[in-house]
């Protein structure tokens, strides 16, 4: 039989570790390498030769271009390999495929319309039609990657084809490309 070997990565002061032990989602990008959000930042790690390189990704103040924050939710890649990182309390934040080390941030405004409906992220898909579906406390938010144009769902009480609840905690596309939605009633 193949033997499965399992590995453990743990926060420490060695700078080849994630940066914290409490791992809330992990995804793959095309590339390989494996992505880890954590509850005090992100870490990329790539294996080569039964080695894991371990690059970690913080919020740095002083910084254009860091992590808008460390408490990450959601994780998904699109289309272009792109990486889209959900916070707890701070929207989302955009690494782009290109190498760039730099993260753009997307959030909730209140003055805007377009923007994200809420900044407390709980689940990100990719949709086969290339679109960035955003589950939130508030409801559910989709990019189109390209235009960046983002629109809003919610719940509508007068309307029964409208989510039944805003809080939403998970997002499945089926292979019909329908979209299934969790919430917290349902």
């Amino acid at each position: 039989k193949d033997k499965k070997v399992i590995k453990s990565f743990f926060a420490s002061e060695h700078p080849n570790s994630i940066p914290g032990n409490i791992i809330r989602v992990v995804t793959s990008d095309k590339k390989g390498n494996i992505w880890a959000g954590t509850n005090n930042g992100l870490s990329k790690l790539n294996e080569s030769n039964g080695v894991f390189q371990i690059i970690n990704f913080r919020k740095e103040l002083s910084k254009n271009g860091s992590l808008n924050a460390d408490y990450i939710t959601a994780l998904a890649t699109d289309k272009n390999d792109n990486l889209w990182i959900g916070t707890q309390h701070d929207g989302v934040n955009l690494y782009t495929s290109s190498g760039d080390s730099y993260f753009i941030s997307i959030s909730h405004n209140s003055h805007i319309n377009t923007s994200l409906v809420n900044n407390n992220i709980r689940k990100i898909i990719s949709t086969k039609e290339g679109n960035i579906w955003i589950g939130t406390q508030e409801g559910i938010s989709i990019i189109n990657p390209d235009t960046k144009v983002i629109h809003s769902l919610q719940h509508e009480s007068a309307n029964n084809k409208s989510l039944s609840q805003n809080s939403v905690y998970s997002l499945f596309e089926d292979s019909n490309g329908s979209i299934w939605v969790g919430t917290y009633f349902g």
